[in-house]
């Protein structure tokens, strides 16, 4: 299972409620091939999950599922979320670079992506 964990700003999380939807990338640029296409990214994507003395922390409430790969769609290491005009407003980089073969249903489970938001004062 995919669990990317980031740190991030308080104005990431106003960012977040324009996104329109989610797209996969290698070092920049948006990947294509036959079958891929961005992903819906329903309002509300982000739930508060919990805190600590230092940070509020935010997961996905719903799961990311791209279509299945007709082709071989090669490297990603980014995911890209957009905005209802398609301009890129945050991306997250992989720890690890995932190849995207024939066949292959890429998805991020609900609680995949967790975001850390460092407390004011």
């Amino acid at each position: 299972m995919l669990i990317l964990t980031k740190t991030v700003t308080d104005s990431f999380i106003n960012d977040m409620n324009v996104v329109a939807t989610a797209g996969l990338g290698y070092n920049g640029t948006e990947i294509s091939g036959t079958g891929y296409a961005r992903v819906n990214v329903p309002s509300g994507f982000f739930v508060y999950d919990s805190e600590d003395q230092i940070y509020y922390y935010y997961k996905n409430r719903d799961a990311l599922v791209f279509p299945s790969a007709e082709s071989f769609w090669g490297n990603i290491n980014e995911i890209y979320f957009f905005d209802s005009a398609g301009t890129k407003v945050y991306t997250f980089v992989t720890d690890s670079t995932i190849i995207i073969s024939t066949g292959i249903t890429f998805s991020i489970n609900a609680g995949g992506l967790l975001l850390k938001v460092k407390k004011s004062g």
